[in-house]
């Protein structure tokens, strides 16, 4: 069904308040306090003994002990099995997927050069087509733009020349017959590159430029960046006239009319390289085809007339190579290499890929080349950084790889309504997170894979909360256990050994914060290797009640069940102090929201008062660099809005309208008439570069489970699948 629901993991930023920059994210439910039971004998410190001094003197002198660490790890109890094997059903029923027509017609692919430069691997990716009718289609991520979000399907390209259609496809970048060249993601709509005029073809560098050959051989290189950082079409000097130029982020390569090739470097810093060098074949053929990739170790591969295939790297080093018989087109991704035969076969081969399933056939990548089971008939193929797009003569196209930006075009990434992803009876409440979807599921934790599978990660313990902490996850029962998850998953589980049993728990810097039934709250530092200083939080005012939700990220917020808030304002003597925020009514619900880079702004909250009022809370830092003497403040704003439900920052009202207005756009959605929520949760995510976004997943009583906004972390797909119509 929806194979895209749950986040599978890439790379996590991590967030340090020593720095204006970092990211983090705090599931917006609000978990009900979880019932609790007297301090049990196994969360008792053992006492230490008495250190006792070995020194030649004429008495021995008894030393005091060591004063015991109030938090601690234990091993989890032998019989506590993580990821049982057993053939218990999960009794999740996944929705059907709505029934989409496949796009056909396609005469030319092409994938944007995009690519993650700063190394953080959020697999960014555009995909284009144009089909026999003239018309331009593009899904995945088009523009950076305020409020833009990635097409997960192909849309077809609006404002190009209807009199005069698009001959060629590169990346963001159309020609067309009469020689004119277009950028079709400019900001308002496709518009034409003044400078480049009777083009007869074209090579997109990155995203960002491309090379343009005129009738007249000469190269020309236009990039939306030139040299004073604003759009500019340069000459490419050089001492021959070009039959055909390729390129890629990593090389550019040119041949002319004897056949010789001429090889440029980097287009990076978006100018035209010094006279591109020729490059003799080792075999003394010519030229008879040239394929960029997408990866600077195989940056284009060049076959001779003599029948040779040769690799070039980034660096312009060249290499002969042995391909299977009958090859035509080599091209590569990041970590894929895919190549074309005479008889319309893909063979795919790879480094780091790992082993997967492809489909009956358990088909796996390896280092050497293999014939795709499930590729055939292909005429053409295109690569971006991390996806893969083919061509069929019948003319469909089908895609592999990441789906992170929706650049397959064959699965959702975004519902902008209210969408049922399936029903799980007695389901309680779902814990997104960046590697995973967690759920609860009468006390049992499960985890929701690929939208349609169900699996068990702990059975039989009375869970009441999953959180992201202590190096991986960690899993609050209704006794007030808090148990922490090992990394490498086939290792134990840690018990958390406290003062009292735990009533609510969340990560914060460096550790964790929790919410002791005495009343008490801590933050912890360390995580499932070991555990640091823990400190008390002191409040001031002395709150009335007993605190029974926390939220640590960025800083401390904690709820108490007489409806006070509190957020720590600095730290006095060591210790956390926390003032009260100011809200006419006692709070029922405090939902936190993000933690965005920007220095001096970080945090925005909602509250829910008893009155079903809403409250929006702003928090403002300030820092120097050292924690300690890091202090904030929050401004409150009561926005006049009612609601029965925070989730994240979306407010649902009385009639089951949604609204979420802190996202990187405004979303309005409603429920379905007559459904009751039995719990919800959230998730945003500002990173310093790439995708934001923001998730919302709601339970019903009646045990469906509705997603609405973005899913941006999905498996690599490498069965390959049909794109798709809206």
């Amino acid at each position: 069904m929806l194979a895209v629901i749950v986040l599978l993991s890439t790379v996590i930023y991590s967030r340090t308040l020593q720095s204006s920059a970092g990211t983090g994210s705090t599931p917006g439910s609000v978990t009900p306090a979880p019932s609790v039971t007297p301090a049990m004998p196994s969360l008792e410190p053992t006492p230490a003994a008495p250190i006792v001094s070995t020194a030649p003197t004429t008495q021995i002198v008894s030393q005091r002990p060591l004063p015991e660490p109030l938090f601690s790890f234990a091993a989890c109890p032998p019989d506590m099995k993580w990821y049982p094997d057993t053939e218990d059903a999960s009794e999740f029923t996944p929705a059907e997927q709505p029934s989409r027509l496949p796009l056909k017609g396609i005469r030319q692919i092409s994938a944007g050069h995009m690519f993650d430069g700063a190394g953080y691997g959020m697999e960014f990716g555009s995909s284009y087509a144009l089909a026999g009718d003239g018309t331009v289609y593009r899904w995945g991520i088009s523009s950076w733009g305020e409020g833009r979000r990635p097409d997960a399907f192909p849309k077809k390209v609006e404002g190009l020349p209807e009199r005069d259609p698009v001959i060629q496809l590169e990346g963001r970048f159309a020609l067309v017959k009469s020689g004119g060249v277009f950028d079709m993601n400019a900001e308002r709509s496709p518009e034409k590159i003044v400078g480049l005029f009777d083009v007869k073809s074209i090579a997109q560098a990155d995203d960002g430029s491309v090379f343009a050959v005129g009738s007249d051989g000469i190269i020309k290189l236009y990039s939306i960046n030139g040299q004073d950082g604003k759009p500019a079409v340069k000459r490419v000097e050089a001492s021959f006239r070009a039959v055909s130029v390729t390129a890629s982020p990593y090389i550019m390569l040119a041949v002319d009319n004897m056949g010789i090739l001429w090889v440029g470097q980097s287009t990076f810093s978006s100018v035209p390289n010094a006279d591109p060098a020729p490059l003799g074949l080792p075999d003394g053929g010519k030229v008879a085809r040239t394929e960029t990739t997408m990866s600077y170790e195989e940056a284009a591969y060049i076959l001779s007339d003599k029948g040779t295939w040769y690799t070039v790297n980034g660096s312009g080093a060249l290499k002969s190579t042995v391909l299977p018989q009958g090859i035509t087109q080599v091209t590569a991704t990041v970590r894929l290499t895919a190549a074309l035969d005479n008889d319309g076969y893909v063979w795919v081969w790879g480094k780091e890929l790992g082993t997967y399933d492809q489909s009956a056939e358990n088909f796996a990548i390896t280092e050497t080349p293999q014939r795709h089971p499930t590729f055939n008939n292909v005429e053409s193929l295109a690569a971006g950084s991390d996806h893969l797009l083919a061509l069929t003569a019948d003319g469909s196209v089908l895609t592999i790889g990441s789906n992170m930006y929706g650049q397959l075009g064959r699965q959702p990434i975004f519902a902008e309504d209210l969408l049922a992803i399936g029903t799980w009876k007695g389901i309680d409440a779902l814990f997104p997170t960046y590697g995973r979807t967690y759920a609860v599921r009468s006390g049992d934790v499960w985890t929701l894979e690929e939208g349609t599978v169900a699996k068990p990660v702990l059975l039989g313990e009375k869970a009441t909360k999953v959180i992201m902490a202590l190096g991986h996850f960690a899993v609050l029962f209704d006794d007030g256990r808090l148990l922490a998850a090992n990394p490498d998953e086939s290792e134990p589980c840690k018990l958390l050994q406290t003062p009292a049993p735990v009533m609510d728990a969340s990560i914060a810097l460096n550790g964790i914060l929790t919410a002791l039934s005495d009343g008490r709250v801590f933050h912890v530092e360390g995580s499932i290797s070991g555990l640091g200083n823990s400190v008390e939080l002191r409040f001031d005012p002395k709150p009335k009640g007993k605190v029974i939700e926390v939220s640590g990220d960025p800083i401390p917020f904690v709820r108490t069940d007489q409806g006070e808030l509190y957020f720590k304002e600095r730290t006095k003597d060591g210790e956390p102090l926390l003032r009260r925020v100011s809200i006419d009514a006692p709070v029922k619900q405090w939902s936190a929201i993000h933690y965005v880079f920007f220095d001096g702004i970080g945090y925005i909250g909602k509250a829910l008062d008893v009155n079903g009022q809403v409250y929006e809370v702003e928090l403002k830092l300030h820092r120097d660099g050292n924690n300690d003497n890091e202090t904030a403040a929050v401004q409150v704003k009561k926005t006049g809005r009612s609601a029965i439900r925070l989730t994240g920052g979306a407010e649902i009202g009385q009639d089951g309208r949604i609204h979420d207005l802190n996202g990187s756009f405004t979303v309005k959605a409603s429920l379905p008439a007559g459904v009751r929520l039995k719990s919800s949760a959230s998730m945003y995510h500002y990173p310093i570069e790439g995708r934001t976004f923001f998730q919302h997943l709601l339970v019903a009583e009646d045990g469906t489970v509705y997603w609405l906004g973005a899913l941006p972390y999905s498996s690599p797909l490498f069965t390959p699948g049909g794109v798709e119509l809206p």
